[in-house]
């Protein structure tokens, strides 16, 4: 036997990059290139031997790695030669000869090599993707039911093969005293029966947490492992000893062993069957989710500890969510509640699903806060009552605005995408939440988890660091482990197809003619591809074909719909074939979509042929729709666009990225990481592609795209307040005012001071040119510049633009606003403390510091010189600027009268009275900053109209399709937002209102004219059709969340919906899906059940003390004690009835017939005592 600096000395050798690492980047180039074992006849010698090279250098280090690690533990070396030895392995398995008698043998050390490397999203993947009968014997099978997490699978197949006679002890010694006795078959079933034996101790070590089992099922395979070297029995050796430090290595990383079993401070009584209940609810998953990664361990460690404020920076698709939902954990089980804050609303969606998975089976409530701003009545109902709640940035921001006490009971706050900082409205707003948080008096009761995919390193990551911990002592938690690994790659067209090249070199491993010219069909004269969008489609259709999920990601959002008409049109003429076979596994979809896009739109035209396109401005109804076909993998390409990159969970096999620019700049590293990120799904592949196609001018193309990847690398983070004031300083110089000798006080006293004289003459011309009304614009250009070069253009920011989102920072921090003029630079001090502005403002130097400050004070001095504390509580509360506060202030109780009519309006659903209220707001409210929508969406002269026929609940196509963007922009997202502001400012300055306020922003963000059907839209009722419907053939009141419940429990609704055809026949189903998600969440709980049953023996004859599995014959009904391996021991007095599969345990704690007997599961256990 080797030493362990002899094995060490080997492995380091034999892990480098020299000839070995040149061997193994041969064999992937191979494995890539063939095709069922064979490779084109234009692929480069690769080596005669080499499949004997690999095999030898894969066993070789697995060989050694086992051996090291079974004399010193695992580490980073051995991990290393595991993951070398499964990519040799993985070469020797990936597109081989489909009839190889080891091919199961082989992929099995492959998907093992990688599982102990850390690997186990590789693993599965190796696994479920193979095709076909993998020859596996039943030791491998086991394997791999292990490795799949397929953990019920796992127990039906060794209970079958352990209960199957011709595998028990008589039949093997009446076989092996047999004269024509096969001596090595009969060993191969002894030792593939000791191997499935073992699993079987191992999943019952995992389903209950004690380490007895696990002892057990190690000494089972040692004794294997022992058996199969004295027999030369070579395969099994191997797979006995992989298994052996298989299960050693999952137990070790397993959750049983890296949650602590010590509860958190104050959580004695709950903790420990929350625990029990987290770990159980996990294991009993479908996959079973039961250990963490690499990338997680650490994080999760520390997130164990409710005091320690976090910054996590792991990539994407790594785990963060589960190091949010251990955070949570320790909070919840300290009866504190969690929010969670996700910059998008659609992201808010995702993960109130993924919270709602996991936390609903322990019995805690999980709601986001829908809508656009401002906070409904459902939206309060959720901040005070709900255990976990996620919320977007301007959301959260609004309700602390009006009530900062929402929040005293919550221990934990987690900042999902914490990178998100930088000038823009929705960053500053995120980065003086954050702020205002950290401020806040109660802010050491209450923990912070930051975390991100794309922090930055060095004086960047040390400043997020402190500002998050307060200073505290401790560093950022920071892993560059993904699950799977990735592989760019560059697409050529040569003009009469295009090469894939696998690889960023110029001789690496590719594909010739992945893509082909198609000839001209019918009338046309041209071929096809004629641009790069038209072989970006060809290519993620060659993808798909491959089973691939494929995604393109547009730089600008402008050019995803262009894509959509571009599938919808390639189609039609017969250049690409619809990747569907029919409609039924999408028509949930198709019809939510055709409701509000109308049947015509790209995204529903293209849907209709199998591809998804996804931007923000989308209507949430239908992306969360299609969020759902995506995570059930219906959807084989898709489109998006750059929400891409901020956290959205739209993940593929393979990442198409046909433009690296946006509006003629370069698109930074960063953000091209966080995209890159989305390829290569854990579980799914074994990596992922990313890969730029390139039409035209290749050789400067590649050189753009290897410096892209290059620096993808680079992260950087820089206070939005700091960026925002530098560029308020350079605008200032450029009007001449910092040139005057009096600027600063000039600033601090003038309001024209601040406003450019042009820009504003170029905005009132702007509001007095209405587009035509009636025209139907293709604004974007889409269909001929998808994909190519044509820039979309990004107009500078107005000053007055920049400066109202300074004064929310004003407002937003200086919380004392009725504190003295001359106050306000120790106010502003006080509130500037410790912020991101003034650790990184002051690595800038002195003088930028003091400019910065300047700019600070003269604007708060301007805003005390002008206004009252009454109209900055008004101004604070509404998260606006002093030019919008004061013009808001001379009309507010004509507003108010506005506002009121419009609320009363919505409750019985008088559309006329309704539709001119807020017309009337309209006209006073779009037309000044920060409410007037953007040039694209300005207003048509018929905006009236078109508001009316919104509210109106009126079908898109009456709406007109092209008139849907100036909904969404103007109404849903502008007026709204106006609405609740000024709400939120009357109730700030003491206004009790004499209805439900709120309505007609209700109304006018889900486009129906009555207060409760917008309660139901915002409840998650996809369709504006059903709630009308719904409302008006029933007639009830009800304005708050539980009476809505209420009235979707009573028996009138239990009768309509179980009808199958109402509130519409077209709606029906998506009418009773919303229903049981809105009255139980889809999800049911766990509960945990103690019991002390008799056996059905006398004391003297029970079975000795232990642990062990308790399980209900299904043909007599008896309920019986058996030992982890399913052997029956004796049966108990009475059966249990159990009503859902659960976890069902019992321990004999001595000498009794009495079993302690514990059940994990949903639904409640019958089980009468003995005596009964």
């Amino acid at each position: 036997m080797e030493t362990t600096e002899e094995l060490q000395s080997f492995l380091t050798s034999a892990t480098q990059d020299g000839v070995q690492g040149r061997l193994l980047y041969r064999g992937a180039a191979w494995s890539l290139m063939r095709s069922n074992g064979v490779l084109p006849e234009n692929a480069p010698p690769l080596g005669a031997t080499i499949d004997t090279d690999l095999a030898e250098h894969g066993f070789a280090l697995l060989r050694a790695a086992m051996a090291l690690r079974a004399q010193a533990g695992s580490s980073e070396l051995t991990n290393k030669a595991f993951e070398r030895a499964g990519n040799a392995f993985e070469a020797l398995v990936r597109n081989a000869d489909p009839e190889a008698a080891d091919r199961g043998f082989r992929r099995t050390i492959a998907a093992t090599a990688y599982h102990l490397a850390g690997f186990s999203a590789v693993a599965y993947s190796l696994f479920s993707e193979a095709v076909g009968d993998l020859n596996l014997t039943p030791g491998e099978m086991a394997v791999m039911r292990l490795v799949l997490r397929d953990l019920d699978g796992l127990r039906a197949f060794v209970r079958g093969w352990l209960n199957d006679e011709a595998h028990g002890d008589e039949r093997i010694a009446a076989e092996l005293s047999g004269e024509d006795a096969d001596v090595d078959e009969i060993l191969a079933i002894i030792l593939n029966t000791t191997i499935c034996r073992a699993l079987a101790f191992f999943d019952f070590a995992l389903e209950t947490g004690e380490e007895e089992s696990l002892d057990v099922a190690r000494s089972l395979l040692a004794n294997a492992v022992s058996l199969a070297d004295n027999a030369e029995n070579v395969p099994l050796w191997w797979i006995t000893n992989l298994c052996r430090h298989l299960i050693d290595d999952l137990w070790q990383h397993s959750l049983h062993q890296n949650l602590p079993t010590e509860p958190p401070e104050g959580a004695a009584e709950k903790y420990p069957d929350l625990r029990r209940l987290f770990i159980g609810s996990l294991y009993a998953r479908k996959n079973s989710e039961v250990e963490l990664w690499p990338s997680q361990r650490e994080a999760a460690r520390r997130s164990t500890d409710v005091k320690d404020d976090l910054v996590v920076a792991l990539p994407t698709s790594a785990g963060k969510t589960r190091v949010a939902e251990i955070a949570a954990l320790m909070t919840l089980s300290s009866a504190r509640r969690v929010l969670i804050v996700t910059p998008l609303r659609a992201l808010s969606a995702q993960t109130e699903r993924s919270f709602r998975k996991t936390f609903a089976p322990l019995g805690f409530s999980v709601s986001s806060l829908y809508g656009a701003s401002g906070l409904s009545a459902g939206d309060e109902d959720a901040l005070r009552s709900r255990e976990i709640i996620i919320a977007t940035p301007e959301k959260l921001d609004f309700a602390l605005r009006s009530d900062p006490s929402l929040i005293d009971d919550v221990g934990l706050i987690v900042l999902d995408e914490g990178h998100m900082i930088g000038p823009s409205e929705r960053e500053i707003r995120y980065e003086t939440l954050v702020q205002r948080l950290l401020r806040r008096a109660d802010s050491a009761d209450r923990r912070i988890v930051c975390l991100s995919a794309i922090l930055p390193s060095g004086d960047e990551l040390d400043d997020l660091t402190a500002w998050i911990r307060a200073d505290e002592p401790g560093d950022a938690v920071r892993s560059d482990w993904r699950p799977t690994r990735q592989r760019f790659g560059m697409l050529a067209w040569r003009g009469l197809d295009a090469r894939l090249t696998l690889d960023l070199t110029n001789n690496g491993p590719f594909l010739g003619h992945f893509v082909v010219q198609k000839p001209p069909r019918g009338r046309e004269k041209k071929p096809y591809p004629r641009k790069t969008s038209h072989l970006a489609l060809f290519a993620a259709w060659e993808f798909a074909a491959q089973g691939k999920r494929t995604l393109i990601f547009s730089t600008q959002a402008n050019w995803v719909e262009g894509y959509g008409k571009q599938v919808v049109d390639l189609c039609k003429r017969g250049y690409l074939a619809p990747l569907l076979d029919d409609e039924a596994s999408i028509a949930r979809a198709l019809e939510v979509g055709k409701e509000w896009l109308g049947e015509d739109h790209p995204a529903v035209a293209s849907l209709k042929v199998g591809v998804a396109i996804h931007h923000g401005r989308l209507p949430s109804p239908f992306l969360r729709e299609l969020e759902v076909l995506l995570s059930e993998g219906v959807l084989k390409v898709i489109v998006a666009s750059p929400t891409l990159s901020q956290g959205l969970n739209l993940n593929a096999a393979v990442l198409l990225v046909p433009a690296l620019y946006r509006a003629g700049k370069p698109i930074t590293g960063e953000e091209f990481a966080n995209v890159a990120g989305r390829a290569g799904r854990a579980f799914v592949d074994v990596e992922g592609l990313i890969v730029h196609v390139m039409f035209d001018r290749v050789d400067w193309r590649s050189g753009e795209w290897r410096g892209l990847v290059a620096s993808s690398k680079a992260r950087t983070l820089k206070s939005g307040l700091i960026q925002i004031v530098a560029e308020i300083l350079e605008r200032l110089a450029r009007e001449g005012v910092l040139a005057r000798a009096d600027a600063w006080e000039y600033l601090a006293n003038a309001r024209e001071a601040w406003r450019s004289a042009a820009e504003e003459a170029a905005l009132a011309a702007q509001l007095a040119a209405a587009p035509d009304a009636e025209a139907e614009t293709d604004d974007d250009d889409e269909d001929d510049e998808a994909g190519g070069d044509e820039e979309e253009s990004i107009e500078e920011e107005p000053l007055s633009e920049l400066v109202e989102r300074l004064d929310a920072t004003v407002f937003g921090l200086a919380e004392a606003l009725d504190a003295d003029r001359a106050d306000l630079p120790k106010l502003l001090d006080e509130a500037l403390k410790g912020s991101l502005w003034a650790r990184q403002i002051a690595r800038e130097g002195e003088g930028m510091e003091a400019q910065h400050r300047k700019v600070f004070e003269a604007r708060a001095n301007l805003i005390w010189s002008v206004t009252t504390p009454e109209a900055r509580r008004g101004h604070f509360a509404m998260g606006v600027g002093l030019e919008a506060g004061l013009t808001i202030d001379a009309m507010a109780e004509e507003l108010g009268d506005l506002i009121d009519r419009a609320d009363a309006a919505s409750l019985p659903g008088d559309i006329d009275e309704l539709a001119d209220a807020l017309a009337g707001l309209g006209e006073r409210l779009l037309m000044m900053r920060p409410f007037i929508p953007d040039k694209k969406n300005a207003l048509p002269g018929n905006w009236k109209a078109i508001l009316k026929r919104w509210v109106s609940g009126a079908e898109v196509s009456e709406i007109g399709p092209h008139n849907m963007r100036v909904v969404e922009e103007a109404f849903t997202y502008r007026l709204v937002w106006a609405l609740e502001a000024i709400r939120t400012r009357r109730l700030t300055l003491g206004w009790s209102p004499d209805i439900i306020p709120g309505g007609a922003a209700a109304s006018l963000e889900t486009g129906v004219p009555q207060f409760m059907m917008s309660m139901l839209i915002r409840a998650g009722l996809p369709s504006r059709r059903a709630a009308i419907a719904a409302i008006q053939t029933t007639n009830p009141v009800f304005v708050t969340p539980a009476e809505m419940r209420a009235w979707l429990e009573s028996d009138e609704i239990t009768a309509f919906t179980d009808a199958g055809d109402w509130p519409t026949p077209d709606t029906a189903a998506l009418w009773a899906r919303f229903r049981t998600e809105a009255l139980s969440g889809g999800v049911q709980q766990w509960s945990i059940e103690r019991y002390k049953r008799l056996l059905d023996v006398p004391v003297r004859s029970a079975p000795p003390s232990g642990l062990y599995r308790i399980i209900t014959d299904e043909g007599d009904g008896r309920t019986w004690l058996s030992t982890p391996d399913y052997r029956r021991v004796v049966a108990f007095k009475k059966p249990a009835v159990d009503p859902k599969p659960s976890l069902f345990s019992g321990r004999i704690p001595g000498e009794t017939a009495v079993v302690d007997a514990l059940r994990l599961g949903r639904g409640k256990l019958r089980w009468p005592r003995a005596d009964a």
